[in-house]
């Protein structure tokens, strides 16, 4: 069965661009959580798809005999086949090869969901990116092409579609970004690195990309070098990263701040609409990072900061890039990130009904919790979870688990997890702490 490993905790990107996770749908070495980031990853990815158990919690009776057992086991289910889903939620399709298919935060955006899958009922196989429009439910095969023409690691902003191609399929070092816009029928490549730097894991913004890239020096990557941003009209790329290494986890908000954590734990920002500042320290603090984002609107940065540059006792934060100030939005037992945020809520996986570190289990619930109230809720039970992405009242997650290796897409206010002005509503039972 398939090893499934976190795709965009990134340990370096001489690992990512040698054809590991954010290279192709298949071998990857274990990031944290597509879209989770750790000390020595940090979510630079979107993440979503990172245990490394090779079960698919199905439950099956699986001796020869013809009893028909009743379930004994402890796990609570029933043998009848997969869990229903949560209130509100439905299993997106068509959907394959799920882990560079689909990045978490960086799918949503704008009432678009966008991901990519493999036809492999054609020869050769062929790469599809389809957008679906959240609110009418209407999807559009925005792009088809087959193998060697790869397309892998999509990220929309508004209707604008990012993704990485290697120009020769195979060769990492070829990795070059792309961008095509939804009702458009042809891409445009926006890096030209000509063998001499590879380019990957986008985060879409207003015809802007900001992506990891490595040089290529004397035959081959030099080391991971950092953070880039391109200028899609201009073609012009800007290197922003002004630290050594790949960084461990980076956001953008599509239009003004950059944020990363340096390989060594230091939290920088850059703003696009001031450049001749450069790179500038957040905090000197040092932290791991469960994964990082934006909220489009309010420009905060959401992380799931972990303590002491180390993947462990991860909690929930929110910074302002204006003045470098930071709150606490959760902090449970062991680890809470592989988070998204958009108006008053995050949706997070929490590992603490696991008793035991994310990282360690790849087991988590999808929760949600609303900014201002503190509000909590489950969305989803216990079970390997990654790269919760939310729009509104829509959010979708990867589950390698009950229902397979899927993208599970919920209308909140439909499932009544959020009411119409977009608050988390506590649960029926929650008692006079709303659920917290």
């Amino acid at each position: 069965m398939k090893n499934h490993l976190m795709f965009l905790v990134l340990t370096s990107l001489l690992a990512l661009l040698a054809g590991c996770s954010g290279c192709s749908g298949n071998g990857k070495a274990k990031d944290s959580g597509k879209d989770s980031g750790t000390g020595s990853d940090a979510d630079s990815d979107s993440d979503a798809d990172a245990d490394s158990d090779n079960d698919t919690d199905t439950d099956a009776d699986s001796d020869s005999d013809s009893d028909s057992d009743s379930d004994s086991d402890s796990d609570g289910d029933t043998d009848t086949g997969p869990q229903p889903l949560p209130p509100g939620c439905e299993v997106i399709e068509p959907m394959t090869s799920v882990m560079s298919g689909w990045t978490a935060f960086r799918s949503i955006d704008d009432d678009y969901l966008v991901w990519r899958w493999m036809d492999y009922s054609k020869q050769p196989n062929q790469y599809v990116l389809v957008a679906r429009q959240l609110s009418t439910g209407k999807q559009t095969e925005v792009l088809r092409q087959a193998s060697p023409l790869m397309i892998d690691t999509p990220a929309v902003f508004q209707n604008q579609i990012y993704f990485a191609r290697e120009m020769d399929l195979g060769d990492a070092y070829t990795r070059e970004i792309f961008q095509i816009v939804i009702g458009k029928t042809k891409e445009e490549q926006v890096t030209f690195n000509n063998n001499a730097s590879a380019s990957g894991e986008p985060i879409a913004g207003n015809d802007l990309a900001v992506y990891l890239f490595g040089d290529k020096e004397d035959g081959g990557i030099s080391g991971p070098t950092g953070l880039k941003i391109v200028n899609v009209p201009t073609h012009k790329q800007t290197i922003i990263d002004p630290t050594a290494g790949s960084p461990t986890g980076y956001a953008f908000d599509g239009a003004r701040w950059v944020a990363w954590l340096t390989n060594s734990g230091y939290l920088y920002k850059y703003d696009i609409q001031n450049p001749s500042l450069g790179a500038q320290s957040v905090s000197p603090e040092q932290y791991g990072a469960f994964n990082m984002a934006f909220n489009h609107d309010t420009h905060e940065l959401v992380m799931g900061l972990c303590k002491n540059n180390v993947t462990n006792d991860c909690d929930i934060y929110i910074w302002n890039m204006e003045t470098n100030a930071k709150e606490a939005i959760v902090t449970d037992p062991f680890d809470q990130g592989n988070l998204d945020y958009d108006g008053h809520v995050i949706a997070y996986v929490d590992s603490q009904a696991s008793g035991a570190r994310w990282f360690d289990s790849s087991l988590g619930e999808v929760r949600i919790v609303d900014r201002d109230t503190r509000v909590i809720r489950v969305v989803s039970p216990l079970d390997h979870n990654y790269g919760a992405s939310i729009w509104s009242h829509w959010m979708a997650f990867n589950n390698v688990g009950a229902w397979g290796d899927s993208v599970i897409l919920c209308d909140l206010l439909k499932g009544k997890f959020v009411d119409k002005d977009g608050h988390v509503v506590p649960a029926p039972d929650a008692g006079p702490d709303g659920g917290k």
